[in-house]
């Protein structure tokens, strides 16, 4: 992988890191990068074996909701919906779902973290 991509790629995460809860678009980051969505997501799949924006986007933030949930950091999955940035938790709760493949209340009652 060229250097160039090796750098897009670090700040990319690392804009995902800082801002995830205040977008989870890809053209955001592609802003922020300077670069079109379309560079920006041939850079990442280069990066990442396959994984465009939006999928490693949509990892990151589930990842984090799993964390919150897992440590109990709010006493509700709206809160959490809402500490991870999403302006209505029903829409938190598809974006769950639709990644993790199953609930997050099921995720949350689940023993895998127990």
């Amino acid at each position: 992988m060229k250097n160039r991509h090796v750098e897009i790629y670090s700040r990319f995460c690392d804009l995902v890191v800082n801002n995830y809860r205040k977008s989870r678009e890809v053209k955001f980051y592609a802003s922020l990068l300077n670069l079109t969505p379309k560079h920006l997501n041939k850079v990442i799949r280069a990066a990442t074996g396959g994984l465009s924006p939006g999928e490693w986007i949509e990892q990151y933030v589930t990842a984090q909701a799993k964390r919150l949930i897992e440590i109990g950091a709010t006493s509700t999955l709206q809160e959490t919906a809402y500490l991870l940035g999403f302006s209505e938790p029903t829409s938190f709760y598809r974006y769950f779902k639709r990644v993790a493949g199953m609930t997050a209340k099921q995720y949350r009652d689940s023993n895998q973290f127990k």
